[in-house]
């Protein structure tokens, strides 16, 4: 994959977030951004993510936003428009519907070749979790499944505010010794590059291996 992907913690589009924001903002040429709200419900919900998000962007000074069609209404007007934008915005909201809308779909081939046509990534919350190998899927035993795998090696925990949890514990159970675990507080934000996790905003995220203790990952 070739373009910047930011993988951030949650509360997007708040106050909180503008200094992180800002961050990755500076690091790319943004061009057209696409909003693709795909955690969140069809209708009101989706259309709702949408506008917030625009309305938040255009304050930093992005000008040419476009919403991303809900899928089901139009799936090949989805596909595109992931396809041709800059910039792909993925806020957070249902882990279990990103995962149904986007692991092994025509959505999810679409961010791929999102990415390595060179374009920019950002996932919040439930739109972190999916680009992970794999993800948690919450239901009766919080499940962890196949992820987009655009950042391999990796399963996302956002909103997370501590060193070390039981829910670090619960899913460390479930995968390989080669996957690292990363707790991304909201309004924080984590670039993966060259190999290497880089922070972004004023909070400290964590990652979790299976070869020693839980490691405070760098700010830029």
């Amino acid at each position: 994959m070739n373009g910047l992907i930011c993988l951030q913690g949650g509360d997007e589009f708040t106050p909180d977030c503008r200094t992180m924001d800002e961050d990755w903002l500076a690091r790319i040429d943004a061009g057209v951004v696409a909003i693709a709200p795909l955690a969140c419900a069809i209708g009101v919900e989706y259309r709702t993510a949408a506008t917030n998000g625009a309305e938040y962007l255009r304050d930093l000074g992005v000008s040419d936003i476009i919403a991303v069609p809900e899928p089901e209404t139009s799936l090949r007007g989805s596909v595109r428009a992931i396809i041709d934008a800059d910039t792909v915005v993925i806020p957070g909201g249902s882990p279990v519907r990103i995962h149904r809308r986007v692991v092994e779909t025509a959505i999810g081939g679409a961010l791929r070749a999102h990415l390595v046509r060179g374009g920019t990534l950002i996932g919040a919350s439930a739109g972190a979790m999916v680009l992970g190998e794999v993800m948690v899927v919450p239901g009766g035993d919080m499940q962890v499944r196949p992820g987009l795998a655009v950042v391999p090696g990796v399963l996302v925990l956002p909103h997370y505010d501590e060193p070390r949890g039981d829910l670090v514990d619960r899913v460390s159970e479930q995968v390989g010794s080669d996957i690292s675990i990363l707790g991304i507080p909201a309004c924080c934000g984590v670039l993966p590059i060259n190999g290497e996790m880089v922070a972004l905003g004023s909070r400290d995220a964590w990652r979790f291996t299976a070869h020693g203790g839980p490691s405070v990952i760098p700010h830029a």
